[in-house]
């Protein structure tokens, strides 16, 4: 205790000695000199404005010691100047503390005109803080025959206030712009208690660092002693590296005397130090990561450096990996943190697949096996499907999208292949004559798996049938896949069946057909087409069209199996009916006489043109027991239209209550030689019941 209060007591600068006034004439000091010394203790001349200042040797008798003319003092000779303001300062070596009691001031413009107005300002610093500001704008002497020119500058009283107690190291002189040239002389001054003056530190900067500073300052001293320890710098005024904690400087004084004072140095309460947070990566391989500090301790005012090269106190889109950070604070203390941003391991599925078996068949499948990630799987299939498999599916292309609990996503993709397609090509022999069984048919398959079995609607396992009736056939082919085609025959006999309604092959009167034009296209040269009485239209707005050597029948009986005997085109009227259009048009069919329409009525053909019922054109086919009625033509040949060469045959044939334009129930154009044997024409509206045109009119 009595120790700390020792300590205490030094702190408080408590002088035990002082020593006597002394007065500076300056007259031992040099001409142009900017040092003088007085009484053991130097000082020194510095100037700021209106300079330089330093020592005037060269005019004798123009000073004032106080008493009387001196020769030496401190001015601003040969740098005085018009309107510009002066500013010197006085400071003691080492900052050996002093007060200044009087100096004498010669003030006056770059003229030499003593100035009886301005202002003049001393300030008085000690360790470079403000003691004390005076200023003084009047009083001041404006006759050289007073004191040789010099005014007397009290410090007592000097500004309204008594400075001349205080201990400073240095003053400092300034004038107003009006007072140019100034001389100081006399300058009477004491001597301070050797002390410590002011003390200064630098806390330690990071928190346990040792980088702490502490100086002293003291006029006079002779040697320093810093404890506890022997810090960098003991023995002078200044230590460095200091650790935080109290220490003591004693200072000895050229008289013997001591001074101590006790410096704390402080350092931050606490270290810089952070809470950490990080968000690891939900999807393997994504850049989602973050890691955040919260950084405190040290002095605030915090900055960062990440490793990635950010700057914030936190950092996103991180891919898995190694991050540290370094926290800066305010007096640039760091604490270093490090973060292992994690992800799931890699989300990864295995495929299998089966082809479809058969072409166009729908039995393919696809299946994923799915691992890593964060389990629980989901999926969703192109095809809507929400299992790890897809069944029933037709060949084409297919994904699916698995997502893992976290909503990771990865999609796997199918292509389901089918065999080439099992096709086959026919062949077919017709029955030659009407009942007869010289019929055969055959298949040559090709594609598939290879392979191929055959078993025909007769029973029959190869690859051909031979000596069958007419009628209709059909043969499955399978492949090694087990794939299979069916192809149908319909044999005919020379005799294609048409009947009104019928939808069959047209092979016999049970399987007939229905489509009078399709059975005229099917049949070769040499074939018959029957057609049982009923009523007969082509599409709209086209028309039936006859085929060489081909004989169409009409007038047999709807029901039963009627043969050629049992025919009657009066009984059982066959009737085709144009369809808003003519209702046969032979034009570039080239038809001969070999080409037979027998026992039809050819009804309501209507054409803007030539031959309403028929019109052949390059074509003479054989027309036997027909009926031409109530067809309309706009120009010629309202019943029928013949032109070109050849000789059109018309047997027992009907022309009835037709209407042509231009003329002609039955109209001949230039080189036909249509013969009309047996026929009728009547009750037609024309210009001409036949009109035969044998040159140009």
């Amino acid at each position: 205790m009595t120790k700390k209060l020792f300590l205490f007591l030094q702190l408080l600068l408590v002088i035990n000695y002082s020593n006597a006034q002394t007065t500076e004439t300056f007259e031992t000091e040099s001409n142009n000199s900017t040092t003088f010394t007085d009484n053991g203790l130097a000082f020194s001349i510095t100037s700021q404005l209106g300079g330089p200042f330093d020592v005037q040797g060269l005019y004798p008798g123009t000073g004032w010691s106080g008493t009387a003319n001196d020769h030496r003092y401190i001015d601003n000779d040969s740098y005085a100047a018009f309107n510009r303001p002066t500013q010197f300062t006085i400071s003691s070596s080492g900052a050996a503390p002093f007060t200044l009691k009087s100096i004498w001031l010669f003030l006056s413009t770059d003229g030499l005109v003593l100035q009886p107005s301005g202002s003049v300002t001393i300030t008085g610093r000690l360790g470079g803080v403000d003691k004390f500001t005076a200023i003084a704008t009047s009083g001041f002497n404006n006759s050289m025959s007073v004191n040789n020119g010099f005014t007397f500058i009290n410090m007592a009283t000097f500004g309204g206030t008594d400075n001349s107690g205080i201990s400073i190291d240095q003053y400092v002189i300034t004038t107003s712009n009006n007072i140019n040239y100034v001389c100081l002389d006399a300058m009477r001054w004491q001597q301070g208690a050797s002390a410590i003056s002011s003390t200064t530190k630098t806390n330690v900067t990071c928190y346990g660092g040792s980088n702490g500073t502490a100086s002293v300052t003291a006029g006079g001293a002779v040697s320093y002693d810093w404890t506890p320890g022997n810090p960098s710098g003991d023995g002078t005024a200044s230590v460095t590296g200091l650790t935080a904690g109290n220490w003591t400087c004693t200072v000895t004084f050229s008289g013997g005397s001591t001074s101590s004072a006790v410096i704390t140095i402080g350092q931050p309460s606490a270290p810089v130090d952070a809470t950490l947070s990080q968000t690891n990566i939900l999807c393997y391989g994504a850049s989602t990561g973050s890691a955040s500090v919260t950084a405190f301790g040290g002095t605030g005012s915090y900055s960062y450096y990440w490793s990635n090269g950010a700057t914030g106190p936190s950092i996103t889109g991180l891919p898995a990996g190694i991050y540290s950070v370094v926290i800066f604070d305010g007096n640039n203390c760091t604490s270093f943190k490090n973060f292992n941003i994690t992800q799931p391991s890699e989300f990864t599925a295995t495929t299998s697949q089966n082809n479809v078996s058969c072409y166009g068949s729908n039995n393919g499948s696809a299946t994923v096996s799915p691992s890593g990630g964060v389990g629980s799987y989901t999926y969703l299939w192109s095809n809507g499907a929400t299992g790890s498999s897809a069944t029933g599916l037709a060949p084409g292309n297919y994904s699916v999208t698995i997502r893992d609990a976290n909503n990771c996503s990865l999609s796997k993709n199918f292509s389901i292949t089918q065999p080439q397609a099992l096709v086959a090509s026919t062949y077919q022999e017709n029955v030659l004559t009407y009942g007869g069984t010289t019929g055969a048919a055959s298949v040559t398959p090709s594609g598939g798996a290879g392979g191929y079995s055959y078993l025909w609607s007769t029973g029959a396992t190869g690859q051909s049938i031979a000596g069958v009736a007419a009628g209709n056939y059909s043969v499955t082919i399978t492949d090694a896949s087990n794939c299979s085609i069916i192809k149908n025959f319909a044999i005919m006999g020379p005799v294609l069946f048409v009947k009104q309604g019928a939808n069959g092959s047209g092979s016999s009167w049970s399987d007939a057909s229905g489509n009078l034009q399709a059975m005229i296209n099917l049949a070769t040269a040499g074939m018959q087409v029957w057609v049982a009485g009923g009523t007969y239209q082509p599409q709209a707005n086209t028309s039936y069209s006859m085929k060489e050597g081909v004989k169409i029948y009409g007038g047999f009986p709807a029901s039963g199996l009627p043969v050629m005997e049992n025919r009657n085109y009066s009984i059982y009227a066959t009737v085709l009916e144009g369809n808003n259009n003519r209702v046969i048009n032979n034009d570039g069919n080239w038809l001969t006489n070999a080409a037979v329409l027998d026992g039809f009525t050819i009804l309501g053909g209507t054409t803007g043109e030539n031959g309403a019922g028929m019109k052949n054109s390059g074509s003479y086919p054989y027309i036997a027991n027909c009926i031409f009625k109530s067809n309309n033509a706009l120009n010629w040949g309202g019943g029928i239209f013949n032109n070109g060469a050849g000789s059109t045959m018309l047997v027992n044939c009907l022309f009835y209550n037709n209407l042509a334009g231009g003329g002609g129930a039955s109209f001949d154009n230039l080189g036909t030689t249509t013969q009309y044997i047996n026929c009728t024409v009547t009750k037609n509206h024309s210009g001409q019941s036949i009109f035969n045109r044998r040159r140009d009119r």
